[in-house]
């Protein structure tokens, strides 16, 4: 009987003992998620790029350039929420399906993760640039860009306008 209750013990322990790592690990992922989305919104790359694999890394430069050749179209910052709708955690590797909110804008993305050297690390394929440009530029991007092109061939036309002028006198 004594050795029932012994190997009960140890199974109960064990089970608690899983219970926690699984915790402790959700927790992490969600504080990385977290402190991304944070960084992202900030448009502090240095400090997303901690968080990132090497592929998301060259992402976030892309759009890091972006942020600066848009600037003075996106000076309007706004409070972003992003919330966890569910997760799968793997030894390795887990899914975040987020929800990001910016204004009446909501945005539904799957993040994954990857486990690099006992560090978690966000890898989003260069497919997902939405993700950060939907962040970054609070939902506005596609806007932006179309004042931006139409901003560009107004000054290009002009340019060409004052040549052609210069050539007639």
């Amino acid at each position: 009987m004594r050795t029932l209750y012994f190997i009960l013990s140890i199974l109960i322990i064990s089970t608690f003992a899983n219970c926690s790592k699984k915790n402790e690990k959700e927790k992490q992922l969600d504080d990385k998620i977290t402190v991304f989305f944070d960084a992202l919104e900030k448009q502090d790359f240095e400090e997303a790029k901690k968080h990132s694999t090497p592929e998301t890394q060259k992402i976030l430069v892309v759009v890091e350039k972006d942020a600066k050749k848009y600037k003075k179209h996106n000076d309007k910052p706004q409070d972003i929420k992003i919330e966890i709708i569910d997760r799968v955690i793997n030894d390795n590797d887990a899914d975040y399906k987020v929800k990001i909110i910016i204004g009446d804008k909501v945005k539904e993305e799957t993040i994954h993760c990857t486990l690099v050297d006992e560090v978690w690390l966000l890898a989003v394929p260069a497919e997902q640039i939405t993700i950060f440009r939907f962040v970054v530029f609070y939902g506005l991007y596609d806007e932006i860009i179309v004042i931006f092109k139409k901003f560009e061939i107004k000054k290009s036309y002009k340019k060409s306008h004052k040549k052609s002028r210069k050539k007639s006198h």
